[in-house]
């Protein structure tokens, strides 16, 4: 039998899931704005949305059904 989110998360818990995960994005959005502002290069190279797991974020947002 497989298990389900609604058997694992209440429907509260699964909005609180949903706030932090939107907050979490919002923060690290911020902190790439931040580096790309001050010109921050590592070897080179300009930092991207997946150096901080945006996409990977979004990902589940939209698995949540969230998107």
């Amino acid at each position: 039998m497989k298990t389900t989110r609604n058997d694992v998360l209440s429907e509260s818990e699964e909005l609180l899931l949903i706030e932090a995960l939107h907050r979490l994005r919002e923060l690290k959005q911020e902190a790439l704005q931040t580096l790309r502002g001050a010109d921050v290069r590592p070897g080179g190279r300009a930092f991207e949305e997946r150096d901080f797991g945006i996409p990977q974020i979004d990902r589940l947002l939209s698995k949540l059904g969230d998107d």
